[in-house]
């Protein structure tokens, strides 16, 4: 009978260990997930905001007729050589 209730603490002591284990695995991995998710927001904020600005300056550019982009349309084009 003490082997029995020995046997049965200690299954329920590991599993506690076990589930305290799974449990800070799952936060870890939460945190790290978090920090992935950030990290990418944050890259795609940069990127987006590096794309919006080149299209803007392209836009000026072909506006003013001066850029790469509106002289190749030109030169291809013909019509304001």
């Amino acid at each position: 009978m003490k082997l029995a209730l020995s046997l049965a603490n200690t299954g329920a002591s590991l599993y506690c260990v076990y589930n305290t284990d799974r449990l800070s695995y799952i936060q870890d991995r939460v945190e790290v997930y978090r920090l992935l998710f950030f990290v990418a927001a944050r890259v795609a904020t940069w990127h987006k905001a590096r794309t919006s600005v080149r299209a803007c300056n392209g836009m000026a550019t072909q506006v003013a007729g001066w850029g790469r982009r509106s002289k190749a349309v030109s030169i291809v084009g013909g019509a304001h050589s």
